[in-house]
């Protein structure tokens, strides 16, 4: 069931476009998430400590991550990964330390590939380096843009509320039982 998720996900997800058309075919892409583990983490566990050695990579197929660098005296939020994310590439990319810490926001539920799937990876086309490089690149563009308020513990919530529209449709059935006997009684007393 979780490698047939992680298939509607890399099929479906726009992240996640590149990778996809990077396979040579729907065999490898199939042979990639056979060999994925799967893990859940609970709100406020830590994927990946900032300064670890980088051996695995991560798709999350759901839930909320966030990534922070706790380098300076404050923590400072560099972004969120939600699902079709792909989180942990930069240091097996460039063979590096992690750069900064992923945490948990709202229970996850990730794809886990380790430093041998990489390199299964990689060696399966040259366009997966570049992939993953761009990837990088939009990430760093992203993570250093600035606004009033950013903090590295907040969290997305989303509000939805019905459309008054919504709320006009199902008022017939009540009016009726409530108009139809007053209706009945007019009527008695027209009629005598």
């Amino acid at each position: 069931d979780d490698v047939q998720e992680l298939l509607r996900l890399l099929h479906s997800e726009r992240s996640l476009k590149n990778l996809r058309e990077a396979f040579n075919s729907p065999h490898d892409l199939e042979e990639f998430a056979d060999r994925a583990k799967f893990v859940v983490h609970e709100q406020g566990e830590r994927v990946i400590k900032q300064g670890d050695k980088g051996s695995s990579f991560f798709i999350v197929l759901s839930g909320q991550l966030r990534a922070v660098d706790v380098s300076g005296p404050r923590p400072r939020l560099l972004g969120y990964f939600s699902a079709g994310a792909i989180v942990g590439e930069r240091a097996l990319l460039h063979n590096r330390i992690r750069t900064a810490t992923v945490e948990v926001v709202i229970m996850a539920k990730l794809a886990w590939f380790d430093e041998d799937d990489w390199y299964w990876l990689i060696g399966r086309n040259s366009r997966f380096q570049g992939c993953f490089e761009n990837l990088e690149a939009s990430r760093i563009k992203q993570s250093s843009v600035e606004f009033p308020g950013r903090q590295y513990d907040e969290v997305v919530v989303a509000s939805t509320k019905r459309h008054f529209t919504a709320f006009i449709a199902t008022l017939p059935l009540p009016l009726t039982l409530l108009i139809g006997p007053i209706l009945f009684f007019l009527a008695a007393q027209l009629i005598g």
